[in-house]
């Protein structure tokens, strides 16, 4: 049988349609609204922080850095301003990036996609728990997502920047300027509690059946369920600023301006470490077998302990605010 150009044109048009549409089936991808971006899967790297001036970097097991940012390996279609990012995290196979342009995806922390845009309200800290997404942030912003992509705005009942948040065993715990707490068993609906403080508590942990928050003036309360809080400033033995808050290897670590590190067993006795940097600390990385800081001018700094530290050379001089 004989076919004209156009007629071949048709059905070879139609046959590639059929190819994808078994190829998807095959693969079980599906266009639903109702799931996550589909990415290629790639290795893990071993560690990634971000900071100031679309700073993100991933280290990988080659022991190599690579920078991305807009303009290099990110999808962004109009850029008004540089990013800031302030947290990363990663859940499954998934990292999530969020800053002053929204929420990002990534499955290799190389290329990231913007998921959901932001404006206004700027978030800064990001915790998952309970099949739950939840980010806190500027104006008291609190969201949740069951996936990481879909976003719903919830009632935080205040009007205050919303600093750091972590879910533990009693579920979220979200901290912020003029000493508030706030605590949520889902992430949906949030109670506020009463910290005894004015000063902004800056960031949050779980550990050992514990809430640890650290603040400015060295201020470390503890609660085992989010409710009651206990001051331990007269153990913390320090009054810098505290901006970071980790749990790992059964020790807790708080970190804070000038290069303080402080770690406890229990959270209740706090011991001051040497850092071996004097610039200010802001957070502390995710993992629960070791540790990993980070600060201004670029700083990165790793323990299997605590006690013991080892800068890490990032050939970056921002200051960093998030680590994984």
């Amino acid at each position: 049988m004989k076919y004209t150009i156009n007629e071949l044109a048709v059905k070879c048009s139609i046959l590639a349609i059929a190819l994808l549409m078994v190829s998807g089936a095959l693969c079980g991808c599906s266009s639903s609204s109702d799931s996550p971006i589909v990415l290629p899967s790639k290795p893990p790297v071993e560690m990634v922080v971000t900071g100031s001036y679309n700073t993100v970097l991933a280290l990988s097991n080659a022991r190599t850095w690579t920078k991305s940012g807009p303009g290099t390996s990110f999808s962004t279609t109009v850029k008004r301003y540089v990013d800031v990012f302030t947290d990363v995290i990663k859940v499954g196979k998934y990292y999530y990036l969020i800053g002053t342009s929204g929420v990002r995806i990534s499955n290799d922390a190389i290329t990231w996609s913007l998921i959901e845009p932001r404006t206004q309200l700027i978030p800064q800290r990001i915790a998952y728990g309970n099949g739950t997404f939840v980010l806190v942030g500027r104006g008291g912003l609190i969201q949740s997502s069951p996936n990481g992509w879909s976003w719903v705005t919830r009632t935080s009942g205040v009007s205050d920047q919303l600093q750091g948040v972590t879910f533990g065993a009693n579920g979220f715990v979200a901290v912020g300027m003029q000493g508030v707490i706030l605590t949520s068993p889902d992430g949906t609906s949030w109670t506020k509690r009463v910290s005894g403080k004015l000063s902004k508590l800056n960031a949050v942990v779980a550990g050992k059946g514990m809430y640890v928050v650290a603040g400015d003036m060295g201020i470390i309360l503890t609660s085992p369920d989010g409710v009651t809080w206990t001051d331990r400033y007269l153990s913390s033995g320090t009054n810098k600023g505290l901006f970071g808050a980790g749990f790992a290897a059964e020790t807790f670590l708080v970190v804070g301006n000038d290069g303080t590190i402080l770690t406890s067993p229990d959270s209740i006795t706090w011991t001051q470490r040497t850092s071996g940097v004097t610039t200010n600390l802001t957070a502390v990385g995710r993992s629960k077998t070791s540790f990993t800081v980070v600060g201004h001018a670029g700083v990165v700094l790793t323990s299997n302990d605590g006690i013991s530290w080892t800068k890490l050379d990032t050939g970056v001089l921002d200051a960093l605010h998030g680590v994984l």
